[in-house]
């Protein structure tokens, strides 16, 4: 591992101690994976990361600021999030705390990833990367190897990621959706997708969701996020005349936070 480190007011020995190679900041920015930020809130600091530098991060990279909220120019760094130009980013401080509701930056985790799908049924409507388990498979193993064959995705889970479960009856089957999050924004359509997208709430074409499992999860999960509570619910599926369809909400687990 290397370690790039850039502060003009520390002298040389102070980086050799640490075995770190001095470089100026844009140096840092470009060729760094995970970039933390340690300073002063200054004159100088102020908007130290904004829009510019942000620009020189790969897509690929991290950034975490563990200084002073106003170091780091929030709106620029929403923009960079929101148009994948940086992979991530961890805030312990803001310009403003608590931040209001309607910050932006409380809503840069909101995006869910939807296949349009290319199979029958439902064909050409948007849906969660899901399908059949395989022999020999657990549920879960089943979901992430289905989010990378339909969506190109890799993902990393919890051990809380169980999130929604519908049982359907009268066409016996047992659906069952997970929380996980992408390992990188390095994905795309597999061969079941005509072409895989990231939504926020209000991009997602609702009207155009394949199945109504798909979207009551997804109308839960933006709702949970709101809460930052994600507790897990069991649903009945009954298909009635008329091919009218009925949820009901038989279990509700009371999670005491968010993880």
């Amino acid at each position: 591992m290397r370690l790039l480190a850039c502060d003009p007011y520390v002298n040389e020995a102070q980086f050799v101690h640490h075995n770190a190679r001095r470089v100026n900041l844009e140096t840092l920015l470009a060729e760094s994976d995970v970039v933390s930020l340690h300073c002063n809130l200054t004159s100088e600091t102020r908007g130290l990361i904004g829009r510019t530098r942000l620009a020189l991060m790969k897509p690929s990279a991290l950034l975490i600021n563990t200084s002073r909220g106003p170091v780091v120019d929030v709106d620029a760094l929403c923009d960079a999030l929101a148009e994948g130009k940086l992979a991530g980013a961890a805030l312990d401080v803001l310009p403003q705390e608590p931040p209001q509701a309607d910050d932006r930056i409380r809503s840069m985790g909101d995006k869910v990833l939807l296949c349009r799908r290319a199979i029958q049924p439902r064909l050409g409507k948007w849906t969660l990367p899901a399908g059949d388990m395989e022999n020999g498979e657990s549920s879960l193993v089943g979901a992430i190897r289905e989010t990378a064959e339909e969506a190109g995705a890799l993902v990393t889970v919890r051990s809380n990621s169980l999130y929604t479960l519908f049982n359907l009856p009268k066409i016996n089957q047992l659906y069952m959706f997970f929380r996980a999050e992408l390992a990188s924004l390095d994905f795309a359509a597999g061969t079941e997708s005509l072409e895989v997208a990231m939504f926020t709430e209000a991009e997602i074409p609702w009207d155009e969701i394949a199945f109504p499992v798909v979207k009551t999860t997804l109308e839960y999960y933006f709702e949970d996020l709101r809460n930052a509570r994600f507790p897990v619910r069991m649903f009945d599926i009954h298909h009635g005349e008329n091919h009218s369809i009925t949820t009901r909400l038989i279990s509700h687990s009371h999670p005491d936070s968010a993880s």
